[in-house]
């Protein structure tokens, strides 16, 4: 049983040295940084080596099979990324836990919000204010509804979204009287 391991390591290690540069390279292509192409480069390894397939009759295959684990590991990576940047931080929600000094601001900051979010279910209420107010992060908001967290991000997009468009008119149409 020991020596099928040391041989299984052996040829683990002859493809990491054969493809390691390809997946770094192909990950480069994709937009990543020199950091995260070198973690997400260990993770395409780290799932091949995992699935117990990496040996195979041709260099072609092995190098198309490798290519597609790291395309996948590295959009989904970019993919990410780019909901974190997408998700800016909603001040709305500061306002009531620190009050302005004014409190005609902060009053009038609360009927925005009252206002903006007035055509919101109290489950909606609920998941705007545990993430933007409790930080709670995408991930646990998803295993807490059961649902993913693609779907979390979406309709916490969708009521943000909403919710300024109301605002806006809000603003647009309740303006104090000037002089």
């Amino acid at each position: 049983m020991a020596i099928g391991h040391q041989q299984k390591t052996k040829n683990e290690n002859r493809f990491y040295e054969r493809h390691l540069g390809h997946v770094r390279r192909r990950l480069r292509r994709l937009g990543l940084s020199e950091e995260d192409a070198v973690e997400i480069t260990q993770q395409t390894f780290a799932v091949a080596f995992a699935s117990g397939k990496v040996i195979s009759s041709s260099l072609t295959r092995e190098r198309a099979w490798i290519s597609e684990i790291a395309f996948r590991l590295g959009m989904n990576h970019l993919r990410l990324r780019r909901h974190a940047l997408e998700e800016p931080r909603w001040e709305w929600f500061d306002y009531l836990e620190n009050p302005a000094d004014d409190q005609e601001t902060t009053l009038a900051t609360r009927e925005l919000l009252r206002f903006a979010l007035q055509d919101t279910t109290p489950e909606e209420r609920a998941l705007l204010f545990e993430r933007y107010a409790k930080e709670s992060t995408l991930e646990e908001l998803a295993a807490r509804l059961g649902v993913t967290r693609s779907s979390v991000w979406s309709k916490l997009r969708t009521l943000r979204k909403n919710a300024e468009q109301r605002a806006r008119h809000f603003l647009e149409n309740h303006r104090p009287p000037v002089g």
